[in-house]
């Protein structure tokens, strides 16, 4: 048994020791940095975010744990998972590809978009999502959001956003778990975020399990919670995972608890990778947006290659027979200036559906 973590509290005498935490072995914890005479700008100070958690100056006897009680079952809204689910931007129409491309009629809104904008809040809860969408097809709610954002926002919060905007389904809060803070503070973000899901699963939309955790211990965690309150779909964030290293990593504790406490009954998406790819797993993403903005367009199979335009793409030099760049081409323009964003991201929008389908790119003409 440890007696002792590397976070220098006793074991004994913690909290978290036992059901939660077989012993603090987190070498990266910037407490312990601390601890070893390191600083950093913004801790080390009066106004250190970690001094609740920090060994120096709270008994962990003092410390309390809200631990969530699953009290509802979730509903099942959602028809079939697309392959490919695109993130668009509420405040953007550009991104709005529904009027254009048939399929898929499954959208992403990231909750943030409409909270940074009260104007644009206003009207989508007055009108509900799919309505101030004009929308024919099913909406899920994000609430993956910078964590500045995320502390600003109680269960009433959640509630009245969710209630208002009338989804087919939403993602739990999100939380802050990050390997460098001390295990204590992504434990209480976690915690504090399962107890909000469990009071959010009483909601008539469809929850999908927000996968968080710093460590093994705490995916482990996390998707035993959410299987308790019926959840069978599931998001696993990516961005940052894949920026730091540590995406196959956090995958596999993932998948682990999914097979252990969920079954084969569980579908998993890959949420907000930087780069594009093809997975046996759904994917969200708002990539085929953001390279457009930045005239960017998808070409050849895999691996996919980003071919930057710098002032136009001929489309005679294009084999693709998307729907948008078929329209181009029966209209007889020579080339997609580098402003028209919409045509770029119509055309990357359909290549990712392409991709992540049987047949992949090849079916719009690429070899």
């Amino acid at each position: 048994m440890v007696e002792a973590g590397l976070c220098g509290r006793s074991c004994l005498s913690c909290p978290l020791h036992g059901p939660l935490c077989s012993g603090c072995d987190n070498r990266g914890c910037l407490v312990l940095a601390c601890f070893k005479g390191k600083r950093y700008t913004g801790i080390n100070a009066a106004g250190c975010i970690y001094t609740s958690v920090c060994p120096r100056k709270v008994d962990a006897r003092s410390v309390k744990l809200d631990i969530p009680l699953p009290t509802a079952k979730a509903r099942q809204r959602l028809k079939k998972t697309p392959r490919f689910i695109p993130i668009i931007k509420a405040g953007d129409r550009r991104s709005w590809f529904w009027r254009w491309v048939a399929e898929p009629r499954t959208v992403i809104v990231k909750l943030h978009d409409l909270m940074v904008s009260p104007e644009l809040s206003a009207q989508a809860e007055a009108e509900g999502l799919r309505g101030y969408l004009n929308l024919d097809g099913q909406t899920i709610v994000s609430t993956v959001m910078p964590d500045e954002a995320m502390a600003r926002l109680s269960l009433e919060d959640y509630q009245r956003y969710l209630k208002s905007l009338e989804p087919d389904a939403f993602f739990n809060p999100d939380s802050e778990t990050y390997i460098d803070d001390p295990r204590l503070y992504s434990w209480r973000s976690l915690l504090r975020s399962l107890k909000m899901t469990s009071e959010l699963a009483k909601l008539d939309a469809e929850l999908i399990g927000l996968i968080k955790g710093a460590n093994r211990e705490q995916v482990r965690y996390c998707v035993k919670t959410l299987s308790q309150l019926s959840v069978t779909k599931y998001a696993l964030p990516s961005r940052e995972l894949w920026r730091d290293g540590l995406f196959k990593e956090f995958l596999a504790y993932a998948l682990e608890a999914l097979e252990d406490y969920v079954g084969g009954r569980y579908q998993l998406i890959i949420y907000g990778r930087p780069y594009t790819w093809a997975t046996e797993y759904p994917h969200a993403s708002l990539s085929w947006f953001i390279n457009a903005q930045k005239r960017a367009c998808y070409q050849g199979t895999q691996p996919i290659i980003h071919y930057i335009l710098d002032d136009h793409l001929y489309c005679d030099e294009c084999p693709c027979n998307c729907p948008a760049c078929q329209e181009i081409k029966e209209e007889q323009v020579t080339y997609i200036r580098v402003n028209n964003v919409k045509a770029i991201a119509l055309h990357n929008l359909t290549y990712l559906q392409a991709l992540h389908s049987e047949g992949g790119t090849r079916k719009l003409g690429f070899r």
